[in-house]
């Protein structure tokens, strides 16, 4: 909502940033956009799923991958496409810290609206993630470090339930947990701890297994491959005819791209050097930001 803070307003802005912060996107949508009288003009509250399918390009900022380390198999999954090539210009968001934290108190404020839902005849998935939670809130570090934690999957229905169940029992103190939890799941185990005032934290690597090229005149490639987990390409310098290895030779860059780079005429790219790196169900996440596509 920021980038359309002008058309939103001061006052709607203020109220996003809350729901935003406390991962409750879907009421926040509801709460704001609803009663909006621009919101059949506006492309915003719909700018995921059904958008997007068959865009070609998209521009997003890398806020989305710095808070939703899923945000490529995501776009890739919305857009229904077979290949995805992510252009970065500059790697600002490799170098976030990777570490998660939930604290004690809101995992309880979590199970508490859950416990409050399952008296009302909620869905079995009520059922499922209220035992889920509260083995966490028992587990011990050896207990989160082994494989077996599995978070089930929800309908944005059922988030929205959450999240406005929670919104009325606490208000601003409620954060829904689903996304964060899902992603738990899919962390690196030895990077699981739990704390002693009962929070627990853990790592979650940003999933780069797409076709990656890389912008930048200040990334150090052996700190690039540290940080990604991933071994990187050939370092390109000045670089303009860009060839991509593949095994058996080399593709050209504009055959990976389903329209001509010229496509996407909002760009502007100044190629200092250039790395190259040859996931897919993962957990939605709160927005940051428009995106812009083009179909």
């Amino acid at each position: 909502m920021e980038s359309h803070s002008i058309r939103c307003g001061k006052s709607f802005n203020k109220q996003w940033r809350v729901f935003e912060r406390n991962h409750l996107g879907a009421l926040g949508r509801a709460k704001l956009c609803d009663h909006c009288r621009e919101r059949y003009d506006c492309s915003w509250p719909f700018q995921y799923g059904e958008a997007l399918k068959g865009s070609q390009v998209v521009f997003a900022t890398q806020t989305h991958l710095e808070q939703s380390p899923f945000f490529v198999p995501r776009l890739k999954q919305a857009t229904a496409r077979e290949r995805v090539l992510v252009l970065l210009d500059e790697v600002n968001f490799m170098m976030k810290p990777y570490r998660q934290h939930i604290s004690a108190i809101r995992l309880t404020h979590f199970i508490a609206v859950l416990e409050q839902m399952s008296t009302q005849h909620a869905p079995k998935v009520t059922e499922k993630w209220l035992r889920y939670c509260k083995l966490l809130q028992m587990a011990r570090t050896e207990d989160l470090r082994v494989p077996d934690w599995k978070a089930h999957g929800f309908s944005s229905t059922w988030a929205y339930r959450v999240q406005s169940s929670g919104w009325q029992q606490l208000g601003e103190r409620f954060v829904f947990l689903g996304y964060a939890l899902q992603e738990f799941d899919l962390s690196l185990q030895e990077s699981r701890e739990k704390e002693p005032d009962g929070s627990f934290v853990f790592s979650v690597m940003p999933c780069v297994n797409e076709h990656f090229i890389i912008y930048s005149g200040t990334s150090h490639q052996a700190l690039s491959e540290y940080r990604l987990g991933k071994a990187l390409g050939p370092i390109h310098s000045q670089s303009t005819d860009l060839n991509t290895p593949r095994p058996g030779g080399t593709t050209s860059l504009r055959s990976l791209l389903p329209v001509s780079i010229s496509y996407a005429k909002p760009a502007r790219f100044s190629i200092s050097s250039l790395s190259l790196q040859p996931c897919d169900s993962m957990p939605e996440s709160g927005s940051c930001g428009s995106l812009k596509s083009a179909s």
